[in-house]
């Protein structure tokens, strides 16, 4: 049978390898924080509204709002930029989105966050 090894970790009620994606991503975190934008798009890959960006790792939403909201812009800017033909790809409408996000944190900040893009389709 196979057995794993290397350095294991109690986790919650779970064991878990310390070098494992899990533990990879909150390592992560704690030195770059964290991003997330939702994206509502219709079926054409149109905006259906502002797209909504939080980052509670990285900045108080009601101290930094003008910050978000000039950052939720550049993720609009972005999807708007994209050729309608792309806008179908969910796959590349989600990169083109993480892209736009990470480049705000980074021009606002000097951080390179986890991105967690949250799209949906109505």
């Amino acid at each position: 049978e196979r057995i794993e090894i290397g350095a294991f970790g109690l986790d919650g009620g779970r064991i878990t390898p310390l070098d494992g994606n899990v533990l990879r991503a909150r390592n992560r975190i704690r030195f770059e924080g964290e991003a997330v934008v939702s994206v509502v798009v219709d079926g054409k890959g149109r905006l259906v509204a502002d797209p909504r960006v939080s980052a509670p790792t990285l900045l108080d939403d009601e101290e930094h709002a003008d910050d978000l909201a000039d950052i939720a812009d550049q993720v609009a800017d972005a999807v708007e930029g994209l050729p309608k033909a792309s806008r179908a790809d969910d796959g590349l409408l989600q990169e083109v989105v993480r892209t736009a996000l990470r480049r705000g944190f980074r021009e606002l900040l000097g951080k390179r966050p986890l991105t967690v893009v949250h799209l949906l389709r109505v």
